[in-house]
């Protein structure tokens, strides 16, 4: 059982150090941390117990208490994962019966070493509330099961993630709950099995940890990758088609207007591009990262058609040309918040909130526009300022 723990403190180390050194940081990265750092806290704590403390009813009786705090904070970072909006302090409370168990905990270890003498009832009545508060916390881990659920699956790493931490878990309060109740229910000594539960528990926190860690390095790989010609092609849009050449023709205030009927219809096309811009700008449309053509005419009240030739013929773009420009945009807005703010900012992520799906289609989309790539534009020494069309 120490080979186990022994193995747990030095892959819980190397988690945190993948998780604190990685430049590609989600919002909930930081609750993944604070869980591994826990595990390394837990283990190391048994680990030291194990082989220097004298006191065997500290070694064998006592559970720790910090198994009370991976169930809130599974729970938490699957929220921040589901939105990154959320703020884990406003249900600090859930953290709290971990406090507690710590205190208490630490009040039995000193009364032991001071008096030499084992407070027997005040042992029981810890164990008890463990027991029952890590069966009843199993919860946490259910939920956190059901968030995963619903988390895009455009967010397939975090999901999956999410799921296999979540199922490991699970093995925390179903091992407590077999240990205590299910072998007195068949009148057998579970006194036997005590190493074996507790073998199996340092075991998951070591799978566990493992996972997080391929999570992080796996993350790295994927967004540090170069992007294939296959994926540039995958992005490229075909040229908008040319407007169709009128028979006759007038020049007014600089249009080019022909016979009523195209000036009525140049009039409706002008009509339908500025609701467009409006909706674009008031309600921010293109952050829905699975934004068509069809949602966006069905939003309109306009057939797709009308939508694809005003903007074809009136604005000289195809859908996601004019999509992509417009998240662009909100990322150049946003760096230029970060600039008066000074802050350092995470370019991967603010693509994200502007409605880009992947890095490949980003950084396409970022030169075509700006004629830099996102790392050229961020090494420059000033920020170009924002256009006055900008959405600021």
């Amino acid at each position: 059982m120490n080979y186990i723990i022994a193995v747990g403190v030095f892959q819980s180390l190397m988690a945190m150090a993948v998780l604190w050194g990685s430049k590609q940081k989600r919002p909930a990265d930081n609750l993944l941390l604070w869980l591994v750092a826990c595990v390394f806290t837990h283990l190391t704590f048994k680990f030291i117990i194990f082989t220097s403390v004298e006191y065997e009813e500290i070694k064998r009786q006592l559970v720790t208490f910090i198994g009370l705090a991976y169930g809130p904070l599974l729970w938490m970072y699957a929220r921040k994962v589901h939105d990154h909006h959320y703020q884990p302090a406003r249900h600090w409370y859930v953290l709290l019966p971990s406090s507690l168990a710590a205190f208490w905990y630490m009040f039995i270890v000193v009364f032991i070493m001071i008096t030499g003498k084992v407070p027997h009832p005040l042992i029981d009545a810890y164990n008890n509330a463990m027991v029952f508060c890590t069966i009843a916390f199993g919860g946490f881990a259910l939920l956190a099961l059901r968030i995963s659920r619903k988390v895009p699956d455009f967010w397939s790493m975090e999901k999956k993630l999410l799921q296999h931490i979540s199922v490991l878990f699970l093995v925390l309060p179903a091992s407590a709950l077999v240990l205590t109740y299910g072998f007195d229910l068949f009148h057998i000594d579970g006194a036997p099995y005590a190493i074996l539960y507790r073998s199996i528990v340092y075991a998951m926190l070591v799978l566990m940890v493992l996972r997080v860690a391929h999570y992080k390095l796996s993350m790295h790989h994927l967004m540090t990758r170069p992007v294939t010609h296959e994926e540039i092609a995958a992005h490229a849009e075909p040229e908008p088609m040319p407007a169709p050449t009128p028979e006759l023709v007038l020049v007014v205030d600089g249009e080019i207007i022909t016979d009523d009927r195209c000036a009525k219809k140049h009039q409706a096309q002008q009509d339908i591009m500025q609701k467009l811009e409006e909706k674009m700008q008031q309600e921010k449309l293109y952050r829905d990262a699975d934004l068509t053509l069809e949602k966006l005419s069905a939003n309109l009240g306009l057939s797709r058609n009308h939508i694809s030739e005003v903007l074809n013929q009136f604005a000289g773009k195809s859908f996601y040309q004019y999509i992509n420009e417009y998240r662009v945009r909100e990322v150049i807005r946003s760096l230029d918040k970060c600039r008066s703010g000074s802050v350092i900012p995470n370019l991967l992520l603010l693509a994200y909130d502007a409605g880009f799906k992947s890095k490949s289609s980003f950084n396409l989309y970022f030169k075509k526009i700006t004629h830099h790539t996102p790392s050229e534009y961020l090494r420059q020494e000033q920020f170009p300022l924002v256009p006055k069309d900008s959405l600021a």
